[in-house]
């Protein structure tokens, strides 16, 4: 139904209402809600045809209800999620080189596959990140005294 309206707050009101309808948990397939959990479970480290078997329907039919549910196929989710799982480990590592602990600790098939992955992902390779996050923590946890010039 097309409704129109002049009122700002009715409009509002008519736009949130149909947000609000498109995530209720009830309107998404539970199929994909399943494959959502399977993926998460398996921090992205997941065959697309074994989630689409665990929820018994095909790899295809399942990346057709994902786009529809969710805006990426199931193996973007599980490429994102297996991301985000290794950008924690990475930024938490104390190893001495932290990609290669990364790259075997997320299933990347070696540290190149995982730097390829990042760069695609951030915009950047592991090493620039953690430079960048470094720069960052030493801008916000400096006192504002040490922030400051030495000269009077």
């Amino acid at each position: 139904m097309r409704a129109s309206t002049a009122d700002l707050d009715e409009a509002v009101t008519r736009v949130q209402h149909t947000l609000l309808e498109w995530i209720e948990p009830d309107r998404i397939d539970p199929r994909v809600r399943g494959a959502v959990q399977a993926i998460t479970r398996g921090r992205g480290l997941v065959s697309i045809d074994a989630v689409a078997a665990g929820v018994s329907t095909t790899r295809r039919h399942l990346e057709r209800k994902f786009l529809e549910s969710v805006g990426v196929t199931p193996k973007r989710l599980a490429r994102i999620t297996r991301f985000q799982h290794a950008l924690r480990i990475l930024e938490d590592s104390d190893a001495p080189a932290p990609g290669t602990h990364t790259a075997a600790t997320c299933g990347y098939a070696d540290q190149a596959h995982f730097v390829r992955d990042f760069r695609d992902l951030a915009g950047c390779s592991p090493g620039e990140h953690l430079l960048r996050r470094g720069e960052l923590t030493g801008i916000f946890s400096c006192s504002p005294v040490s922030a400051r010039s030495s000269t009077p």
